[in-house]
């Protein structure tokens, strides 16, 4: 199991890089494609039609992965107002319940997101200014961040109950999940 576990540690860590390739590369191909289209439109009087929304596109799917890198990272949008207001020793279990909240959400969303990719591959719906670009592709973006996410989650609550924080009269001081996670 321990070769098992090392070789998910591997896969998940070259993923990780994966993905914050895939945003920065990303980023940096809009921006090419937004300064290329300012430049033909004021120097030459001509632009790409489909420039505008294939950055748009491609933005859908850095807002997707940049929000599993987030969810990774501990830092996704959230109110901790409930959090500061609990005892230390109950930090845990209010973790866990919006861990569980938002697996199963995300987890339910990347399900639509999936009937919804279905459902446009079905009928072969393109682009309007791209024919060629099968309009599946950006609706795929949301159902890969939905699920990604769901499984960030899942692996949070793996670690609360793997680090023993998830007990009956559990005392222990409270630490960042952060540090916790070794995954």
């Amino acid at each position: 199991m321990n070769k098992t576990y090392e070789k998910y540690k591997a896969f998940d860590k070259a993923f990780k890089k994966f993905e914050l390739t895939f945003c920065a590369l990303s980023i940096l191909f809009v921006t090419f494609l937004v300064t290329l289209g300012i430049v033909l439109k004021n120097f030459f009087g001509f632009s790409f039609p489909w420039t505008e929304e294939l950055c748009q596109y491609i933005m859908v799917w850095v807002a997707c992965i940049g929000g599993v890198i987030s969810v990774e990272k501990h830092e996704h949008v959230s109110v901790d107002i409930i959090y500061n207001m609990l005892p230390q020793k109950l930090h845990s279990y209010y973790r866990m319940i919006l861990a569980v909240i938002a697996t199963v959400f995300l987890a339910a969303f990347a399900y639509f997101s999936y009937l919804e990719v279905v459902s446009i591959k079905a009928t072969a719906r393109t682009s309007v200014t791209m024919p060629w670009f099968q309009m599946w592709w950006m609706y795929l973006g949301t159902m890969m961040g939905c699920g990604l996410m769901a499984l960030e989650y899942f692996k949070t609550i793996f670690v609360l109950f793997k680090e023993g924080k998830i007990k009956a009269g559990d005392d222990t001081k409270d630490q960042d999940l952060s540090k916790l996670e070794t995954m």
